[in-house]
């Protein structure tokens, strides 16, 4: 698969030495752009990211895009996250795309 130099742009900015409110904005971008190229990124940076408000807007992204394969990470993430809002979202995302699949 050939690489999206915009997907690539927004991952880059996912760098752990980005401010979070920076970070967040990458993440809701990839989102708008619904595509399954951005799945990986998100999916690694979702367990790793140090804030919550990020780490809810990679599960919003990641529902928003709709790829199936999302499931297995988001529900580990619903089992194992410590912040109660974002084992909420998570679950709540696990739902919605296992109703659309």
């Amino acid at each position: 698969m050939q690489s999206d130099p915009q997907i690539d742009q927004y991952l880059s900015a996912l760098a752990p030495d980005n401010p979070w409110p920076d970070r967040q904005m990458a993440v809701q971008e990839l989102g708008c752009l619904r595509s399954s190229a951005a799945l990986p990124g998100l999916m690694a940076l979702l367990p790793v990211d140090p804030f919550w408000k990020v780490r809810c807007a990679i599960i919003q992204a990641l529902e928003r895009i709709g790829d199936p394969g999302a499931v297995p990470a988001l529900r580990e993430v619903a089992d194992k996250e410590s912040f109660h809002i974002v084992r909420s979202y998570a679950a709540k995302a696990v739902e919605r795309l296992s109703q659309a699949g």
